[in-house]
């Protein structure tokens, strides 16, 4: 199921809750798919509401989607993950981020990604908060929010 799109197209067609299934791991088919590094599938689970943030169970280490595309050295799963919204900085049941996650695997292309990544968005509330008339507004709103700001801009960023 998780390598055929028009099949998992049409289950979810029929039953659009099915995005939500989980392994016995806790892992979801956007998990896998971002293992397999299988896009196709990665962007339909996508479009059809999966949490690209979702955490896969304790015997899986609370892995997100991030998390295994980083292990697996699948540089454009991470990249299409952070497209959508991936948190850069969640940590696994291990405290471990995406970015120390594939340092450890010796993914250092995928490491390079996540640490441009972390150092734009890490750059841009930098920016926000000291360079910025909106200044002000950043000790009103927590960091969920401003990643709210600006996950609409991400697509023109990595383009």
């Amino acid at each position: 199921m998780y390598e055929n799109e028009e099949l998992l197209r049409e289950l979810l067609e029929a039953n659009p809750g099915k995005v939500y299934y989980r392994d016995k791991h806790g892992r979801s088919a956007l998990h896998i798919a971002a293992q397999n590094g299988n896009l196709s599938i990665l962007d339909l689970l996508i479009e059809a509401g999966a949490d690209v943030n979702s955490m896969a169970g304790p015997s899986a280490l609370c892995a997100t989607p991030l998390h295994v595309a980083a292990v697996a050295g699948r540089l454009e799963a991470v990249r299409h993950l952070i497209e959508a919204g991936a948190e850069l900085l969640a940590t696994d049941l291990r405290d471990h981020c995406a970015l120390e996650l594939a340092q450890m695997a010796n993914q250092f292309e995928t490491a390079c990604l996540l640490i441009d990544a972390i150092g734009l968005f890490e750059q841009i509330i930098t920016m926000l908060t000291l360079d910025s008339c909106l200044g002000y507004i950043i000790s009103a709103i927590s960091i969920k929010q401003i990643e709210e700001i600006i996950k609409n801009d991400r697509k023109k960023i990595w383009s």
